[in-house]
Order: structure tokens, then C-alpha cells, then sequence
């Protein structure tokens, strides 16, 4: 799921941007989306390094093992 926020524009109040409604007051709720929003554009969630290929090679020869494949 890919959510782009432009910083500039205000998010609408509460969580409705996700879909959820939330009770009035629920600030709590809207900081924590605002900075799970800023951890996602500054590129922290969502992108991962690539495994080690020895480490794959393994984890599929035990999954073969594992499961009789």
C-alpha cells in the first residue's frame, strides 16, 4: 500500500485518511499517523535491504526439509 502525503496539505481530522473513523478528540491517534506519515516518506518503512543469497539458499533447503518438498 503506497500512501503519499504531501506535508503542505493538512491531514482531514482524525484518521479518516486510513479509512477509520475516529472519535472526536483523538489527537493521539492523529500524531501517531502524522509520524508513522513522516518515518514512510523519509523512507524508513517500506523499503528493505536485500537478504543475503546464502541466507535464502538456506531458509529455502530447510523449508524442503522441512515441509517434504
Amino acid at each position: 500500500m503506497a500512501f503519499k502525503h504531501t506535508p503542505s496539505q493538512p491531514l482531514p481530522p482524525g484518521r479518516a485518511s486510513f479509512g477509520v473513523a475516529s472519535p472526536p478528540g483523538d489527537c493521539d491517534g492523529l500524531r501517531h499517523a502524522r509520524e508513522w506519515l513522516a518515518h514512510v516518506e523519509a523512507g524508513r518503512i517500506g523499503k528493505r535491504v536485500e537478504p543475503d543469497p546464502e541466507i535464502v539458499a538456506r531458509r529455502e533447503r530447510n523449508e524442503r526439509i522441512v515441509l517434504g518438498k
